[in-house]
């Protein structure tokens, strides 16, 4: 239980840092370190950049057991999610960005998830706990939630980006508890990068 106690600190900062704004167009603040950021992408369809944590690098089309892992998981989760690309630490293995296309969801759905999030993310019971957040970033909106169980951290923001079109992108950050708590600031910094072209 001890080993719990900072996590739950860092995922409480983090979700307290989008809840305490005065109203919803108001922007969050996030703590960027450029030197903690590397390669920059750029989604086509949302118009969404974002720069990726610093020694992660992209999986692209490679096939080994960290790619076929990582698939096989976001398959497992929804037909409606499409891969944009993947990342990972190379040091650790042991954390990972996926970038998704889940624009297979419509408005109606994300509202859905987002009233009750454990329904689709938590089915399985794995996590220990499942918090929300919705909050402007930058005058992008987001959809945020934070999962995690006593080996793993899983941070999701869902946007729909600054276009009118019903492209819909999300960002899903998962980490085991020991690198989460040596990535936070580079996670953060990636975060805090996200911008609009």
């Amino acid at each position: 239980m001890t080993k719990t106690i900072p996590l739950l600190l860092l995922v409480l900062l983090l979700i307290l840092s989008c809840s305490q704004r005065k109203n919803k167009s108001d922007d969050i603040q996030f703590r960027i370190d450029k030197s903690l950021l590397g390669e920059f992408f750029k989604d086509s369809a949302t118009q969404i950049t974002i720069q990726i944590p610093i020694g992660w690098v992209a999986i692209q089309k490679k096939e080994d057991s960290i790619s076929r892992k990582l698939k096989t998981a976001l398959s497992a989760v929804s037909s409606q999610i499409k891969v944009k690309e993947l990342y990972y630490d190379t040091v650790s293995n042991e954390a990972s960005l996926s970038i998704l296309d889940v624009s297979g969801w419509s408005e109606v759905d994300l509202r859905r998830i987002h009233t009750n999030p454990d329904s689709v993310f938590n089915a399985a019971k794995k996590w220990q706990s499942v918090n929300k957040a919705e909050f402007i970033y930058r005058g992008i909106p987001f959809y945020q939630y934070i999962l995690f169980n006593e080996n793993y951290v899983n941070i999701k923001l869902i946007t729909t980006g600054t276009t009118s079109d019903s492209s819909k992108i999300e960002f899903d950050f998962i980490l085991t508890q020991k690198e989460y708590k040596k990535n936070a600031k580079k996670i953060e910094s990636s975060i805090g990068s996200i911008g609009g072209i």
